[in-house]
């Protein structure tokens, strides 16, 4: 996955952030610090300004175990938390908008790269299959 498909979601710091978390696992504040202050200066308070933001954000998950907490990424990986972003989009766009979406978003496929609209389309029969089977 490209930085590109960060930009616009996610600051420089919190993309660095989430790195650590995705790349760690469970971190600490002192962990994600002492990580991203060993490349550039950095203060402790403004990791964990960024860390507190993104757990109320819902993109990391926060566990108190005695006097710390403790941080893990709501979704596993930059893929997962894109993946999640999109649906986000989808559903607001869909409640918004409905069948104008719909049409708006089939016509931008028709227009565009011919392999796209095939790939809905076998995703469009698979779930037709799925729902038959059940």
């Amino acid at each position: 996955m490209s930085e590109d498909e960060l930009d616009g979601l996610l600051g420089e710091l919190q993309r660095d952030v989430m790195r650590v978390a995705w790349s760690r696992g469970t971190v600490s504040v002192r962990d994600v610090y002492e990580e991203l202050a060993a490349s550039r200066p950095l203060a402790y308070n403004t990791v964990l300004t960024v860390m507190t933001r993104l757990a109320d954000k819902g993109i990391l998950e926060r566990e108190h175990r005695g006097q710390a907490h403790f941080y893990r990424a709501a979704q596993r990986g930059q893929r997962g938390f894109l993946r999640e972003h999109v649906r986000r989009s989808i559903r607001d766009l869909l409640e918004r908008h409905g069948d104008l979406a719909v049409a708006e978003f089939v016509d931008e496929l028709c227009a565009g790269d011919a392999e796209k609209l095939a790939s809905l389309e076998a995703r469009l029969a698979k779930r037709r299959g799925e729902e038959e089977d059940t």
